[in-house]
């Protein structure tokens, strides 16, 4: 006689369990938008998969952080953005993610995208507090890259533990033209801005 044994109920995820699905599911979604392509080990595309402009005639300003650093970054890089927005420079923000266990890189990826829709909802209204609108392609102006193996910034030697942001501009043909730690050098920066769109040329208005 063949003895049944009563199947039990598959039990629902605990907060853990919830939060690793959560995690893998992340991962899936957003791995094709946010996978950089990579030349010479530095990343050449941002999260949403677009090149980054660093050679197309409008100068830029690269910053560079990590989790312990990105809250430092915020407020300052909004008022050097607004100080030099008759340049039109566009910004790319490199966040070194090494730290990240490989488990959670779709959340991290999920974090970074979410900065990127609050820091041009913040950027339109310091624009509107100032009594102008904000530029129709600002979001063509700024670009963030979840970089999990933190190319970019072992590239320019800045460790992972650095808890201070770094900054440097590039003129339109993307070389560069000033850099240090921000803000302490945005003084500098902004003063090399002039320069280089000068020398880049004044680009189109994407």
């Amino acid at each position: 006689m063949r003895r049944t044994v009563a199947r039990r109920p598959f039990p629902a995820p605990d907060r853990w369990g919830a939060s690793v699905l959560g995690a893998l599911a992340l991962a899936l979604s957003t791995a094709s938008a946010a996978t950089a392509s990579v030349a010479e080990g530095r990343p050449r595309a941002d999260l949403m998969g677009r090149p980054l402009p660093l050679r197309d005639g409008r100068p830029a300003i690269e910053l560079y952080v990590n989790p312990k650093s990105r809250k430092r970054l915020h407020q300052e890089a909004f008022e050097l953005a607004w100080a030099l927005r008759e340049s039109r420079p566009r910004v790319v923000v490199h966040v070194d993610l090494r730290e990240v266990p490989s488990l959670l890189h779709g959340v991290a990826r999920g974090k970074v995208r979410s900065a990127w829709h609050e820091s041009l909802r913040d950027m339109s209204a310091l624009f509107r507090r100032h009594g102008e609108e904000p530029p129709a392609a600002l979001a063509e102006s700024l670009f963030m890259v979840a970089d999990m193996e933190g190319a970019a910034h072992a590239a320019l030697g800045i460790s992972r533990e650095a808890t201070t942001p770094f900054a440097r501009v590039l003129d339109g043909a993307g070389k560069p033209l000033e850099q240090g730690p921000f803000p302490a050098a945005a003084p500098q920066l902004q003063a090399a801005l002039e320069p280089a769109t000068t020398a880049g040329g004044a680009g189109d208005a994407r």
